[in-house]
């Protein structure tokens, strides 16, 4: 069941990434019509606005696959094996 989760919480960070991608596909369209239309908005100044916040947020998810990913390579190491004196043991 811990797995199903993990592979869940993958699975949404990438689709995440990829509606990102195709908002960014959108907004070039939108911004190209509405620039031809309204010859006193600057597509330079709209495009550097997107990207600023667009950029914020695949940035935000790329740091959170990797942290899924660490995740899952810690959960994967065994726990090391811990030595212990033995009671009789004197110190000299």
């Amino acid at each position: 069941m811990e797995k199903q989760e993990k592979t869940t919480a993958q699975e949404v960070l990438i689709n995440l990434l990829i509606k990102l991608r195709e908002c960014e596909k959108e907004f070039q369209e939108q911004a190209n019509m509405t620039c031809e239309r309204n010859p006193t908005v600057s597509y330079e100044d709209t495009e550097s606005k997107f990207y600023c916040g667009i950029g914020d947020c695949m940035a935000a998810v790329g740091y959170l696959i990797g942290e899924n990913a660490i995740r899952d390579a810690y959960d994967k190491i065994p726990e090391p094996e811990v030595i212990q004196k033995s009671p009789t043991a004197k110190k000299s």
